[in-house]
């Protein structure tokens, strides 16, 4: 169902959406939920920070939460950089790249600091510059990781 035609359903059918997230087994059942409610935008960042609570769904609500850009998402995804599952935190490092603005600096390198894997301090690297903070590119500078 395009975008267009979502928006011009009713809001009862936000609960559907809510019920496919919280009744469904099927993990494609779930995952068409979220990206339903990616597509509505701002309107569904409530919906999605409570798919954060769902293991089945908690990387699909992070990355669409990161393509939304809403500033509400920051804390809840700041906390999934700490998750145990292994995709998680690097989900929510590209996230809070997309959403940017200082207050996703500090946490971001802090993961720099802290992380040992290459790959996430790639990521972290690139999230911090598309973060377009200049706090994120002093922080960069300082470890030696951007030119002066």
């Amino acid at each position: 169902m395009g975008l267009f035609n979502w928006m011009r359903r009713k809001p009862r059918d936000f609960s559907e959406l809510t019920e496919r997230l919280k009744d469904s087994n099927a993990w494609m059942d779930k995952t068409k939920a979220i990206e339903e409610f990616a597509k509505i935008g701002r309107l569904a960042v409530e919906h999605l920070l409570g798919a954060m609570r769902d293991p089945a769904t908690r990387w699909g609500a992070i990355t669409a939460l990161g393509d939304i850009g809403n500033s509400r998402a920051i804390d809840p995804i700041i906390e999934a950089l700490n998750d145990i599952d292994p995709g998680i935190p690097g989900a929510a490092v590209g996230a809070l790249g997309k959403i940017g603005g200082s207050r996703v600096v500090k946490p971001l390198i802090k993961v720099l600091d802290t992380e040992k894997s290459d790959a996430m301090h790639q990521l972290v690297i690139e999230a911090l510059v598309n973060s377009k903070d200049q706090k994120a590119i002093d922080g960069l500078k300082d470890r030696h990781i951007l030119g002066q």
